[in-house]
Order: structure tokens, then C-alpha cells, then sequence
């Protein structure tokens, strides 16, 4: 902390270090002083993908509501935290005999409460010096319906105009070159990563004829929930055992995850089945049939 923000600190206190035998809640943790904050709230924002002036309506709509996020800066630990959420998120699609199609909806609602479908958080050198960075990440379930009508208005509006090349670049990190010393040196400066991430269920659904009138054969993919928590030991504190294996080193020189995916599903559903009951099903009974013209 500079001489500055330590007098600006002072100030905001009442405190000052010439004075002796100041009150007992003057004296505090330095690092716990919080130097900026900073919050941004956005209602309602919307982004729309128009055609011309004159168009039949909007080719997509992209609907964002109650995006918040809160930002405090503690100068001298050097951390930064960001909470952020977004409160509802959906895509309309192209409109069509008078309908306008909901492609992306979020599930926010459980019971009475209303959930935020994003809830992230982001933390360097927290507070309880349990880690370097915390990461959180938690998400609502959200359906996705394939819209072929509006699928094909896009691709018109884009294929003119624009080429897209993808170029994809790797690269490979060789094990067999570190030596001893050399992961000794890794494990003593590691940065703990603390990352706890819910992703709550993402599912597809695809109409036989391209537009979910109710009507045929409907195809969900139900990706299911997608958990990933950070598995590595807590801060090593004091001298560590001499003559560490090569296994022991790389085990603690290296980020692990435990990544977990329940509930994940695939299901054809008839004309005139409900798909959404059959969804919801703890056990769903599979029917092996032959696929032919």
C-alpha cells in the first residue's frame, strides 16, 4: 500500500499513528482494508439481430435481465474480488405464421424461490488465506429448442458476407524433463486453486419437423449436471520431508479435479408423448428399436 491510500485509509478511520491509546476498533487488519468498490446493475438489455428497417421482425433476440456485479479491491493484500449474476437470459428466434419461437429459455424458478440462472464469484488471495484464487460457479437448468426456420434466416443473413476459417493450435508439455530438483522447486511456489463450479442441467430439444408446433416425434439430449470441485492438498505449512519420491513431487506440482456428470439422458419421444414427465423420471424404461425408412 502506498503512503497515499495509507493516509486515504487513515482518514476514512479516524486514525492516525502519532495519537497513542486510540480506541480498540480503530486498531484493524491492514489487509482487510477494501480501497475500491465498484458495482454496475443492468435491468433489462437487449440485443437484436434485424434484417432491414422493414423486416418482417427480428431474425434473433437475445434477452438479458437483472445483470448485476459487485467489484472491491484490497490494496494491500494485492486481491480483487467480483461477484457477478445474471438474473434471466433468453433467445427468441424467427417469427413465423404469426409465431415467434423461444429457442434458449432459462429454468430459474424452484418452488417460491426465484434463482439467478448465473451466480459466479471470483477471488485472489482471499481473506482466510486458505488459497491463491477461488473460483465458484453455479447455473440453472437451461433448454435450448432447435428452430429450423430460424436457423436458415441466420445462415442467409451471414453466408454473403462472411468466411470463417478455424485454426486450431496444440501444444504438448514433456513430463520426462523435470527433474527432481526442478519439481521440488514447482511444489514449494505452487499457486492453490480453489474451484468449485454446479452446472445444473442443459437440454436440447429437436422437433421432427424443425418447429416445436406440438406435433410428431421430438429428440431431447439431456446433458445433465456437470459438477468440477478442486482436489489438491491445503497449503503445506513448516519444513517439508527430505527425499520426496518423483511420484510424491509430481502429485502435489499439478492442479486435480474431481468432474462429475449425473443424470445425463437421450430420449425419443412420440407424437403426442410428454417428453418434459418422461424428462423428470427417476427411472425411464429403454425400448430398443430398429431404425429403418
Amino acid at each position: 500500500m502506498t503512503e497515499e491510500e495509507k493516509a486515504k485509509m487513515y482518514s476514512a478511520i479516524g486514525y492516525s499513528e502519532n495519537v497513542p491509546d486510540q480506541p480498540s476498533h480503530l486498531i484493524i487488519d491492514i489487509k482487510q482494508y477494501v480501497g475500491v468498490i465498484a458495482s454496475v446493475k443492468l435491468e433489462d438489455t437487449s440485443v437484436r439481430l434485424i434484417e432491414d428497417a422493414e423486416s418482417r421482425g427480428d431474425l434473433v433476440k437475445v434477452a438479458i435481465t437483472d445483470l448485476s456485479a459487485n467489484f472491491n479491491q484490497r490494496p494491500s493484500a494485492e486481491a480483487i474480488k467480483l461477484e457477478a449474476q445474471l438474473g434471466d437470459f433468453s433467445v427468441l428466434g424467427t417469427p413465423l405464421n404469426g409465431t415467434v419461437p423461444q429457442m434458449v429459455e432459462s429454468q430459474t424458478q424452484l418452488a417460491d424461490t426465484k434463482l439467478p440462472m448465473i451466480d459466479f464469484n471470483l477471488e485472489t488471495n482471499p481473506a482466510d488465506g486458505l488459497a491463491d484464487q477461488r473460483i465458484r460457479l453455479k447455473s440453472q437448468p437451461i433448454k435450448v429448442t432447435y428452430d429450423a426456420n430460424t436457423v436458415i434466416e441466420i445462415t442467409k443473413f451471414f453466408l454473403p458476407q462472411t468466411m470463417f476459417s478455424w485454426t486450431t493450435t496444440s501444444g504438448l508439455m514433456d513430463m520426462g524433463g523435470q527433474s527432481t530438483t526442478g519439481l521440488q522447486f514447482m511444489v514449494d511456489n505452487k499457486k492453490i486453486t480453489d474451484i468449485g463450479i454446479e452446472i445444473k442441467p442443459l437440454y436440447v430439444v429437436v422437433p421432427e419437423k424443425g418447429i416445436d408446433d406440438g406435433k410428431g416425434r421430438t429428440l431431447v439430449i439431456d446433458l445433465g449436471e456437470i459438477g468440477m470441485k478442486t482436489q489438491n492438498d491445503s497449503r503445506h505449512i513448516g519444513e517439508r520431508k527430505e527425499n520426496e519420491s518423483e511420484e510424491e513431487l509430481i502429485k502435489k506440482a499439478y492442479d486435480r479435479f474431481d468432474i462429475s456428470l449425473k443424470s445425463m439422458q437421450v430420449i425419443l419421444a412420440g407424437d403426442g408423448d410428454d417428453w418434459q414427465a418422461i424428462r423428470t423420471l427417476k427411472k425411464v424404461q429403454t425400448t430398443y428399436c430398429n431404425l429403418s425408412d
